[in-house]
């Protein structure tokens, strides 16, 4: 990006930040509802980009797909975006496996994690297919809720106020 554009991206970012409310719950709630745009637009913006420039990716040998598959999960973690799994419409990465000990051959496929957080395998083919983006949710911070002594869930840490 030239410095001009980026000069001008920060000056529109600090305008509208300078529009936030004075207290921080509603400032807060403002910012986290900005996110949440800035990164629906910016996975519809990317989409298509994305979808073209992995077409022309080598993708024949398993060592070319996980470099692929890397790639692709790194460059959307950077930027707090994930892909929506077809099936399940949750945030999903990509991985390269055999389907067994039969069959040699690699595939793509999409992992997700369920709602009690165990990975679940879903969309596979032995090519690069197109990608539905979106955004990633936030990671859940391993103290950010609590059980009591005999396992069970008590619900969510409180903020402190």
């Amino acid at each position: 990006m030239d410095q001009d554009k980026q000069s001008e991206w920060i000056e529109n970012t600090r305008v509208l930040l300078a529009s936030l409310p004075p207290d921080y719950a509603a400032s807060h709630a403002e910012i986290v509802a900005f996110r949440h745009s800035f990164q629906a637009e910016l996975a519809h913006a990317l989409q298509a980009r994305l979808n073209e420039h992995i077409k022309t990716a080598p993708q024949d040998s398993y060592e070319e797909q996980h470099l692929l598959a890397t790639w692709i999960n790194r460059e959307l973690r950077l930027l707090g975006l994930a892909i929506k799994d077809p099936k399940t419409g949750r945030p999903a990465i990509v991985v390269v496996d055999n389907q067994d000990a039969q069959h040699a051959k690699t595939r793509f496929r999409l992992q997700v994690r369920d709602g009690s957080g165990r990975q679940i395998k879903t969309l596979a083919s032995t090519r690069m297919f197109d990608l539905a983006l979106m955004e990633q949710y936030p990671r859940e911070e391993g103290a950010a809720s609590w059980t009591d002594r005999t396992g069970r869930y008590k619900g969510p840490r409180q903020r402190p106020m």
